[in-house]
């Protein structure tokens, strides 16, 4: 990369937006996630961790799975929305990412409080460890290490027809859709992770 180079346009614009995406976009989630997980914290049995953890995890998975089941009929709003109203469609949009953010969110909490009850009093280090090893080593036996990874920032209101608020679980369509071997493969690891069980 030559001086003249990094002057072009595309590079220029380029390093922006990592800057931006880096120094304010990623600042700002974590101010949001924070936020949001204290608050939790506080308000939600703020004594208990064990029921903590349980009630947010529980309430989790029913938000989640509202938001996979009402995707659909949303994306069809937000298209209708589109054409006569963009500004209601990007506000709708929003509290739908809102509502799955929360879930999101609230799984992670959740999911942590219950795992700090499960470690408490063992050795923390090789509990930690442990759950990184045994968690990445399950994600990479099932080919899905690179969720790990954060993959960029989109505007509102970006998608068409509202593929901005369209969830993705396609673990399994994606490996059906896959040779016959790769299906055998992911059957070896999920049999070894269940004899371990």
């Amino acid at each position: 990369m030559t001086i003249r180079s990094i002057f072009q346009k595309g590079t220029v614009v380029y390093l922006l937006d990592v800057l931006v995406g880096v120094l304010v976009l990623d600042t700002l989630n974590v101010a949001v996630w924070r936020g949001l997980w204290l608050l939790l914290k506080l308000t939600i049995t703020p004594d208990s961790l064990e029921w903590r953890g349980l009630i947010v995890f529980t309430t989790s998975h029913l938000i989640m799975i509202s938001v996979i089941i009402l995707q659909y009929p949303a994306r069809k709003l937000t298209t209708e929305l589109h054409s006569s109203h963009p500004w209601l469609q990007i506000l709708f949009e929003d509290v739908f990412i809102t509502v799955a953010f929360a879930g999101s969110l609230m799984y992670w909490l959740g999911l942590w409080e219950l795992l700090t009850v499960l470690f408490k009093g063992h050795h923390p280090h090789l509990a930690q460890w442990m759950l990184h090893i045994v968690g990445y080593g399950v994600l990479t036996a099932l080919r899905v290490s690179t969720s790990l990874q954060f993959k960029g920032y989109f505007i509102d209101g970006e998608f068409p027809q509202g593929m901005g608020i369209i969830q993705t679980p396609n673990y399994y369509r994606t490996f059906m859709w896959r040779s016959s071997d790769t299906v055998q493969e992911v059957t070896v690891v999920l049999d070894i992770i269940v004899s371990c069980i």
